[in-house]
């Protein structure tokens, strides 16, 4: 009985170990996910030593008055308002943050051409709640897209 004490004592701590060690690793957000009124899918994947996400696929990309595709026609930059809204970058310079399973970075709003900080954090296994901030965080919107791929 006393040689298998030790051999409980090892075992536990490797599985203790393993399981902290699993708790520090930053959730998965690479894939492609849907806007809470499923109008909107964008991919998020590796971009450089970060993560990025584009707009796929819109529920109507088209301008319903002249049929031509939306354009960021919002944007600060005048040379890239006749861009297309699909294929926009959206989110850029996503990185881990802490608390463990956080991310942080930048958001592009093409509706009103603004960028602001976001938030990104997992709501089950397939949920992803983002908390878009401005006025220096006084004013915040959660919203939480589901995983789709």
């Amino acid at each position: 009985m006393t040689r298998s004490a030790p051999a409980i004592f090892c075992i536990a701590s490797l599985a203790i170990m393993t399981q902290a060690a699993f708790a520090e690793q930053p959730a998965d957000l690479t894939g492609i996910w849907l806007s809470p009124k499923a109008n909107m899918r964008v991919r998020v994947g590796p971009c450089g030593s970060a993560l990025c996400g584009y707009i796929i696929w819109m529920q109507h990309p088209n301008d319903p008055q002249t049929g031509e595709p939306l354009t960021d026609r919002n944007n600060p930059d005048p040379a890239k308002r006749n861009k297309p809204i699909l294929g926009l970058q959206m989110i850029t310079d996503l990185k881990p943050g802490r608390p463990a399973g956080e991310w942080n970075g930048q958001v592009y709003l093409p509706n009103d051409g603004k960028t602001s900080n976001v938030g990104f954090s997992m709501d089950g296994p397939n949920g992803l709640k983002i908390e878009v901030c401005r006025l220096a965080g006084l004013l915040c919107r959660t919203q939480t897209w589901t995983r789709v791929n």
